[in-house]
């Protein structure tokens, strides 16, 4: 019995010298180091951080983005609503959250993409008279938010997009608050080609009377200077986004892609024909390159256009249209840029105008040849579910009020798909949902109402 006393004291003394020497060294619970760099990000936390933002760029104005650009680039710049919100906590969230506790190679990269349209004014000066090309900027903004919805196998997708709508805009262009109101970021911009400038007599007396708008046309050039971003789509404004594009800004082989507009070409189309057709100026997809712009803009104030062979007699940009961006951009594509470096994308996919063409055509018939070869092409026949961006050229603007959308399903379809989205636009608006038989009631367009909206 002693013994197990004596075996129990020992026990009590053993923990006693235990606590003391507890005490004694001041015990802590033991805090793993863990380096800053190695916690999760947070966007909203790190949005600015000496100077730089979440990407690490500079933080500044955009006029300060642009000094290197021109002379112009202290000219303000106004920002709007966005689409997609920019910068976006969502898209950055999201690809954080992905990218948790990955390994390097299965991470997503966060691309910023600009859809991003031109307002130019046409050759006679800078009004816009016609309403119907303002309401469809905002309902193309529309139509790129409901084809970005539409997006599948998101999981999968090496990318995360953030997309933002664009406006480059003349100073002496008025209608910011409508643009403003769809969702645009405008930007201010000169055109980059200085008539003055331009060494050739000819090809200057061209250009200002050249396509729709003469040397305005030249400001969406300014896409190869949005640097704020990896891609920039530029469509013109009566252009409509019928499904999702993504897949345009997940292929990094080109630096500019285009498609050609084959009814516009006039060289004397034959199968042995020097040159190319002209670039379809609605659809530039282009990765921001300040060499690029160089280079186009030099080449412009060179102004080597002549008579009955275009740029540099290249029998390239002899065209209605080829002294500006449909005829410099072809030039570009075939004779300046890089190999490898351009793409060329379907028109009927992507910038279809329901236009029939064939791609080659006899000599002696060089504006015109039937449709019966084999080598037609009938974007017009095209299923619906094949095109992806609609172009209203051949097919009767939506706010036209027609009552005959152009003979085409196709034109019928992006026609109603276009008043679809203006009511999509409405709603977003807050405003009265007006479909096309009160909109266009007396074959009248009546412009969407925006003298409400802040």
């Amino acid at each position: 019995m002693s013994k197990m006393r004596f075996m129990f004291m020992i026990l009590v003394a053993c923990v006693v010298l235990l606590t003391g020497l507890s005490f004694l060294f001041d015990t802590k619970a033991a805090v793993p180091n863990i380096p800053t760099n190695a916690l999760p990000n947070n966007p909203k936390m790190s949005k600015e951080v000496n100077g730089q933002d979440q990407f690490g760029n500079s933080v500044g104005t955009s006029s300060e983005k642009f000094a290197h650009a021109s002379p112009d680039a202290t000219k303000r710049e106004e920002s709007g609503s966005t689409v997609a919100a920019s910068p976006s906590s969502e898209a950055e969230g999201a690809v954080n959250q992905h990218n948790n506790h990955l390994p390097d190679q299965q991470k997503k990269k966060l691309l910023k993409v600009a859809v991003a349209i031109s307002i130019t004014g046409n050759k006679e000066g800078f009004d816009i008279d016609d309403r119907g090309y303002v309401d469809s900027a905002g309902v193309l903004a529309e139509s790129v938010r409901y084809a970005s919805a539409l997006r599948t196998n998101k999981e999968n997708d090496p990318y995360e997009l953030e997309v933002e709508m664009v406006a480059i805009v003349h100073p002496k262009i008025g209608i910011r608050k409508e643009l403003h109101a769809f969702g645009f970021r405008v930007i201010e911009r000169d055109v980059p080609v200085d008539v003055d400038k331009i060494q050739n007599d000819y090809y200057k007396k061209e250009l200002i009377k050249s396509g729709c708008c003469a040397e305005k046309e030249f400001l969406k050039l300014w896409a190869f200077m949005l640097f704020d971003y990896d891609w920039v789509l530029h469509l013109d404004s009566d252009a409509l986004v019928l499904q999702n594009i993504d897949e345009l800004f997940f292929d990094d082989s080109f630096t500019f892609a285009f498609t050609y507009d084959y009814a516009m070409d006039s060289r004397g189309k034959s199968k042995d024909s020097k040159g190319a057709p002209p670039v379809q100026g609605g659809l530039m997809l282009v990765k921001p390159d300040e060499g690029v712009f160089n280079q186009i803009v030099e080449t412009a104030h060179e102004g080597d256009f002549r008579p009955g062979t275009g740029w540099a007699g290249s029998k390239i940009g002899w065209c209605w249209g080829g002294q500006t961006i449909q005829g410099i951009m072809a030039y570009y594509a075939n004779a300046l840029a890089e190999t490898g470096s351009t793409k060329q994308l379907d028109i009927c996919t992507y910038n279809n105008m329901a236009q029939q063409f064939r791609k080659e055509c006899p000599k002696e018939q060089p504006f015109k040849c039937g449709l019966e070869e084999d080598d037609s092409v009938r974007c017009s026949d095209v299923k619906w579910e094949q095109a992806k961006t609609f172009h209203f050229t051949e097919c009767p603007k939506p706010w036209g009020c027609h009552t005959n959308s152009g003979g085409h399903e196709i034109c019928r379809k992006a026609t109603e798909m276009w008043w679809d989205r203006r009511q999509d636009l409405q709603k977003r608006l807050g405003l009265q949902e007006t479909p096309y038989s009160v909109a266009c009631e007396k074959r009248r367009y009546t412009p969407i109402d925006l003298d409400n909206i802040a």
